[in-house]
């Protein structure tokens, strides 16, 4: 039959957003300890092309020099071989359980690096941060396996969560 999304709640990721140190250039993520927090938000899937959506989440996102993080929770119908991608700019790192995924780190235009993960049935912790130097920024989390029916899409969340600040 045709492929399905499951009833359910609507997709939630918590978002934080950080600059860094003034004087501080960025060339790679920076480790989030390091940077001044800025502000966070809920939003329904990661999946922003412009400073300007960035903005819409979090209204005091700064023009340069600035990294995100993304948290939530996808829940697996079907284990198997599943392929996430992040498509980013500048880089990125995406963690499944804890353990990286996808390293797309760098100064780059958009970018999409794309690694396959096993994922058993259940939930798992999905995080994504990433960062912008300079110029238009760019964040998209998809992910393509048995559970979407052979097709690349935008990742769900079935529960936002945060570390401690």
């Amino acid at each position: 039959g045709a492929w399905k999304p499951k009833r359910e709640a609507a997709s939630k990721w918590a978002m934080r957003v950080f600059k860094a140190p003034y004087g501080v250039s960025l060339s790679v993520v920076p480790s989030l300890r390091q940077m001044d927090y800025v502000g966070e938000a809920t939003v329904p899937s990661v999946d922003f092309v412009s400073l300007g959506q960035f903005r819409q989440a979090v209204p005091a996102t700064p023009g340069s020099n600035y990294a995100w993080a993304f948290y939530g929770s996808v829940e697996v119908d079907k284990a198997g071989s599943y392929s996430v991608c992040a498509t980013s700019d500048d880089g990125s790192y995406v963690f499944v359980d804890g353990g990286m995924v996808v390293d797309n780190d760098g100064l780059h235009g958009p970018r999409k690096v794309c690694r396959s993960v096993r994922l058993s049935e259940g939930k798992h912790k999905v995080m994504t941060d990433g960062f912008q130097r300079y110029g238009g920024a760019y964040m998209r989390l998809t992910w393509n396996g048995p559970d979407t029916g052979g097709v690349e899409r935008l990742m769900p969340s079935q529960g936002a969560w945060k570390p401690k600040r």
